[in-house]
C-alpha cells in the first residue's frame, strides 16, 4: 500500500505476505511483521523479531487484538501499538475509522461490528428468505466466517427421454466455476461427444466443452431434462486452481471446432471411458484441485446424485433445481441447532447465485 502526504510523491507504507506484512524501517531496509490468527482468520497478535535473535519478547509485540463475537475490539487494556497502526484486523478486513465511520470493508458491503450487521442488503437476499438481508454469517460468528470470492457448482442432470423416445438413463455431471465481480462464469462439460467406439458404446472421443456463459449451458440442458446444482462458496484463488487445471488439460489436448458455438469451445482430450474417464470423474478431478470433492472416486452420475441428495445439508451446500422448461428453484437450509445444541447445515452467510448448462450422451 502506498500513501501520498501533501504534494510529495506516494511512498510505500507496507505490503502483505502470507505470514503478515512488511514495512520500510526508515533506513532503507524492511521490517518483517508476523501475525497470529485464530480459526476464523482474525488477526490476534502482530510481532517482529527486531533484534534478530530468534525469540520474541513482550517489547517486540507490535499489537494485540481481542474482539467481541461480531468483531468490535476490546478497549481499555493492551491498547499499546508499536509501529504503524495496521488497520487490517477482524477476519483480515480493513477497519475504516475516518470521520468516525468505524466500518469493516468487506468486498460487497461494509460491516458495522458494534451492531453485528451489514449496512446494505445482501445481493442474494431473495435466496435466503429465512435470514435477515443484513445478517452477518447467519448470526453465528463463533463458527463461521464471511468469504471473499464466489462459488463452484456441481450440476447433475437427471436421466431423461429424448424427443425420439430414446431413453438416456445415466444422467450427466458438469462443473461450474463462477465469480460475478471478477467477471467469469465457466461450465466444464466433458462427455462422449465425438466418435463412439466399443460394442456397447462404452468408449469414444472424450470432448470437453467449455462454456463462457452458464446461461447458454442451462438453456440447452433445461430443454431436455431436470438438473440439480450443488453450490459451495470458494475463493478466487481456489477458482484459479480449478481453471488452471482444465487449461492444462486443454493445452495437452486438441481443438474440436466442429462443436464450437457462440458461447462455448470444445477440445478433444483423452478417450472417454464409461468407468474411469467420464463426465463424473472429470468434474471430480476439478474439485480435487482444491480438496472439495464430495464424490470421491464415484463414476456413475446416478450415484453422485444419490450421494449429494443425502449429504448436501451436512456439507453446507446450496441446492438449486433447474426444472425442465426453464424454472429454477433454490433450496436453502439455514443453520438449525442439532441435538448437541450446535448449529449445523449452514456454512456461509453469502453464497453466490447458481445459474445454467448443455447435454451429453
Amino acid at each position: 500500500m502506498y500513501e501520498q502526504l501533501g504534494t510529495s510523491a506516494a511512498t510505500l507504507q507496507f505490503f502483505n505476505t502470507a505470514e503478515g506484512y512488511v514495512e520500510p524501517d526508515g533506513s532503507g531496509g524492511y521490517d518483517y511483521i508476523f501475525q497470529c490468527k485464530d480459526h476464523l482468520g482474525n488477526i490476534r497478535l502482530s510481532y517482529s523479531d527486531a533484534n534478530d535473535n530468534g525469540s520474541i519478547t513482550t517489547s517486540e509485540i507490535r499489537e494485540e487484538n481481542n474482539y467481541y463475537p461480531f468483531g468490535l475490539k476490546h478497549k481499555g487494556y493492551n491498547e499499546n501499538i508499536s509501529g504503524r497502526d495496521h488497520t487490517f484486523e477482524y477476519q483480515g478486513q480493513e477497519l475504516t475509522e475516518d470521520l468516525d465511520y468505524n466500518m469493516l470493508e468487506y468486498k460487497w458491503r461494509h460491516f458495522e461490528p458494534a451492531i453485528g450487521r451489514f449496512n446494505k442488503l445482501d445481493r442474494f437476499a431473495e435466496k435466503y428468505t429465512p435470514i435477515s438481508p443484513y445478517s452477518f454469517i447467519a448470526s453465528n460468528p463463533l463458527k463461521y466466517r464471511e468469504v471473499q470470492g464466489d462459488s463452484i457448482q456441481l450440476i447433475i442432470g437427471k436421466p431423461y427421454t429424448d424427443y425420439k423416445g430414446k431413453e438416456h438413463p445415466y444422467g450427466h455431471v458438469a462443473l461450474r466455476v463462477f465469480n460475478a465481480e471478477e467477471g467469469y462464469d465457466y461450465v466444464y462439460d466433458f462427455g462422449r461427444y465425438g466418435a463412439v467406439r466399443g460394442v456397447f458404446g462404452q468408449t469414444g472421443d472424450g470432448i470437453l466443452n467449455v462454456y463462457n456463459n452458464s446461461e447458454a449451458y442451462f438453456k440447452t440442458e433445461q430443454s431436455i431434462r431436470e438438473s440439480i446444482g450443488y453450490t459451495e462458496a470458494t475463493t478466487v484463488a481456489q477458482d484459479k486452481k480449478i481453471i488452471d487445471y482444465y487449461n492444462k488439460q486443454i493445452a495437452e489436448g486438441e481443438s474440436y471446432s466442429k462443436r464450437n458455438t457462440k458461447n462455448s469451445k470444445s477440445y478433444k482430450l483423452d478417450d472417454y471411458g464409461i468407468f474411469d474417464n467420464n463426465c463424473c470423474t472429470i468434474s471430480a478431478d476439478g474439485l480435487d484441485q482444491i480438496e472439495k470433492n464430495p464424490l470421491g472416486d464415484e463414476y456413475d452420475p446416478r450415484d453422485a446424485l444419490r450421494i449429494l441428495e443425502k449429504d448436501y445439508k451436512k456439507l453446507g451446500l446450496t441446492r438449486t433445481v433447474y426444472k425442465k422448461g426453464g424454472i429454477t428453484i433454490t433450496t436453502y437450509e439455514p443453520a438449525k441447532p442439532n441435538s448437541s445444541g450446535k448449529s449445523g447445515n449452514q456454512k456461509y452467510d453469502e453464497r453466490p447465485i447458481p445459474r445454467v448448462k448443455d447435454p451429453e450422451e
